[in-house]
C-alpha cells in the first residue's frame, strides 16, 4: 500500500512520455520530410526531361504537351488526379529572333506518412517543379527577322563587290592612257621657261 501512495519519481515517469512523444514527431517529421525531398527531386528530373521533349517536339511540329507528358512518363510519374499521381503542362513562351521558349510544370500529389494524421491538408500534399527550355523556331515563325539578317549580311558584299568592280574598272583605265600623264607635264615645263 505504501506504494500507491508514494508519489516519487513520477516525474521521471512525465518526462519519459513527453521525450517519447516529442521524439516520434520528429521521426515522423524526418520521415516525412525526406519523402517530399526525394518526390521533389524525382519530379524536377521529370520536368526537365518534360521540358527538353516540348522543345523537341515544338521543333518538330509535334504537340508540346504530349511530349512533356510522354518523357515524364518515361521518367517515373504517373498521370493522373489522384494520390500519388501527376500533372504536367507545357507552355510556349514568347521567344526573340529564332529562338522560342518553352515552360514545363509538373506537379505531384504526393501522400504522406504522418502529416496526416495533424492534419488532412497535410495528405496528399502538392510537390511542384518547373522547367524551362530554348528551342529553335522554324523558319516561317520569324520571317521578318530572317529577312533583316539577309539584307545586313548581303549589304557588306554588295558593297565590297562593287568597290573591287570599281577598282577594277579604275585599274583598266589607268593601263589604258599612260602616255597622257608625261605629255601634259612636258607642256608645263615648256610654258614656265616663257619669259
Amino acid at each position: 500500500m505504501n506504494l500507491v501512495k508514494d508519489e516519487s519519481g513520477q516525474a521521471t515517469v512525465f518526462m519519459g512520455l513527453c521525450m517519447a512523444i516529442f521524439l516520434f514527431g520528429f521521426f515522423a517529421l524526418a520521415v516525412d520530410a525526406g519523402l517530399l525531398y526525394r518526390e521533389k527531386r524525382l519530379v524536377q528530373t521529370a520536368a526537365d526531361a518534360g521540358a527538353l521533349a516540348a522543345a523537341a517536339g515544338e521543333s518538330a511540329g509535334t504537340s508540346i504537351t504530349a511530349s512533356a507528358q510522354t518523357a515524364a512518363a518515361q521518367n517515373g510519374l504517373t498521370l493522373g488526379t489522384g494520390k500519388g499521381q501527376a500533372s504536367v503542362t507545357a507552355t510556349t513562351l514568347t521567344g526573340t529572333g529564332t529562338v522560342g521558349y518553352v515552360q514545363v510544370v509538373a506537379t505531384v500529389h504526393t501522400p504522406t506518412v504522418f502529416l496526416g494524421l495533424v492534419s488532412s491538408r497535410f495528405n496528399p500534399m502538392d510537390i511542384s517543379a518547373s522547367a524551362q527550355t530554348t528551342h529553335a523556331l522554324p523558319p516561317s515563325a520569324a520571317p521578318a527577322l530572317q529577312m533583316a539578317a539577309c539584307i545586313r549580311s548581303c549589304i557588306p558584299i554588295f558593297w565590297s563587290t562593287a568597290a573591287a568592280v570599281s577598282a577594277h574598272r579604275t585599274a583598266a583605265f589607268a593601263a589604258a592612257a599612260p602616255a597622257q600623264e608625261p605629255l601634259a607635264s612636258t607642256r608645263r615645263k615648256a610654258d614656265t621657261s616663257l619669259p
